[in-house]
C-alpha cells in the first residue's frame, strides 16, 4: 500500500527565490527529476536504489522528513511509464553507467516490511540525454508554437523552466554544441514539434531579462533529452 506524504515538497532555488511570482511547485505527477543510482552498501532497501533530485529547484522534502538536494528511494515504479520490461532494463542500465536519464513523475512512499517507510519513485515520463552535460545548468521543456514568420527575429517556440511557472518565448535554438546524430537531430525537432524535448541551456539574454521589444533570443543548448517512447 502506497501512502502520500506531503513531505515531498519542492524548494525554489536561490536564484529565483526572491521571485514572489515564484512558488514552490506541488510534489505531483509534473515533477522532472534527475536520477542517479545510490551505490552506498548497506541492506537492501535501505541501499542500493537510486538518488533523486528536482531539476531546477535547490531541494527536497524527503520520506524521513529532511531537507536535502537529493532524495533517496528505495526503488522506481515504472508501472505507469507503459515501458516493457526491455526498455526498463535498458534505462536502468543507463542510470548504472552514470548516463543522464529524467524521469517526470511524483515521490511518493511505502512501508517496506521490516524497513518502516521508504521513499518510491511513481515515474510517468522517461527521457535519455545524446551527452554528458553540466549538472547546475538550467532545464527547459521546448515546445513549439506552431506559426511561422514572415520577418525575423520569429518567437515561435517557447521555453519552459521545468518545475517553475517561468517560460519565455524565444526565436532561435542553437544545437551546434551537442555532438548528435542526424537522425538524433531529426528526432529532436520532432520532439520539439510535439512538445517534448528538454533542452539543459542557456536563454540569451536571460529568462528574466528578455525586453519586451523585438531582439532575438536564443536558447543554446549543452545537450539535449530524448523522450523514451512505449513499444
Amino acid at each position: 500500500m502506497l501512502v502520500h506524504f506531503a513531505l515531498f515538497a519542492l524548494l525554489p532555488t536561490s536564484a529565483v527565490a526572491d521571485d514572489d511570482s515564484l512558488q514552490a511547485v506541488a510534489p505531483d505527477a509534473s515533477t522532472y527529476f534527475q536520477i542517479e543510482r545510490d551505490y552506498r552498501k548497506c541492506v537492501s532497501p535501505l541501499c542500493g536504489g537510486y538518488w533523486v533530485s528536482a531539476l531546477n529547484v535547490l531541494g527536497l522534502r524527503c520520506a524521513d522528513g529532511n531537507e536535502g538536494i537529493k532524495c533517496y528511494v528505495a526503488e522506481i515504479d515504472w508501472t505507469a511509464t507503459g515501458l516493457d520490461d526491455r526498455q526498463i532494463s535498458e534505462l536502468e542500465a543507463v542510470i548504472d553507467d552514470g548516463d543522464e536519464v529524467i524521469l517526470k513523475g511524483a515521490l511518493d512512499a511505502e512501508e517496506f516490511k521490516g524497513f518502516g517507510v521508504l521513499g518510491v519513485l511513481d515515474a510517468r515520463t522517461a527521457w535519455t540525454s545524446v551527452q554528458d552535460h553540466s549538472t547546475v545548468i538550467d532545464h527547459f521543456r521546448v515546445e513549439d508554437l506552431g506559426f511561422v514568420c514572415v520577418a525575423a527575429p520569429c518567437f515561435n517556440m517557447r521555453a519552459h523552466l521545468v518545475n517553475t511557472i517561468k517560460r519565455a518565448d524565444f526565436s532561435d535554438l542553437d544545437l551546434s554544441g551537442v555532438a548528435a546524430t542526424p537522425d538524433e537531430l531529426a528526432l529532436a525537432d520532432e520532439a520539439r514539434r510535439d512538445g517534448t524535448l528538454l533542452i539543459p541551456g542557456a536563454l540569451n539574454p536571460g529568462i528574466d531579462d528578455i525586453a519586451l521589444h523585438p531582439q532575438p533570443v536564443t536558447l543554446t543548448a549543452e545537450s539535449f533529452y530524448l523522450p523514451v517512447a512505449a513499444h
